[in-house]
């Protein structure tokens, strides 16, 4: 009677250590998931930040500011495009684009070009 009594606690201590250790991979794993995620979603809009900076590069500039949502599969995605001529270079114009995200992303990119007449 008494082993069978010891057989129950022990084998009430030993499911509970595997709750407990169950518990501890299910966080890991979901803090892992959400880490993955926010990576996803970072280069993602860094990818279509440098697209956004290459067209405004390659195409003359229609306005100072351009402001639009991203076409399909990347509708999540807003973006924001501005020129400006430096002042101690007027040759030169820098170029800032501006990608919001999902998860409150906001991602800048900075570059420059030779500014045309």
């Amino acid at each position: 009677m008494k082993k069978r009594g010891v057989a129950l606690v022990e084998l009430q201590v030993a499911m509970t250590l595997l709750l407990v250790a169950s518990l501890a991979v299910s966080s890991v794993l979901s803090t892992g998931i959400r880490s993955l995620h926010r990576s996803e979603v970072r280069t993602v809009a860094l990818y279509l930040a440098k697209e956004k900076l290459e067209e405004a590069r390659a195409s003359r500039p229609s306005a100072a500011q351009e402001k639009g949502a991203m076409p399909p599969p990347y509708e999540a995605y807003s973006y924001e495009v501005t020129r400006k001529r430096l002042p101690d270079h007027p040759r030169l114009e820098q170029i800032r684009v501006i990608i919001k995200g999902p998860s409150s992303l906001q991602l800048t990119l900075l570059g420059v070009r030779g500014a045309g007449n």
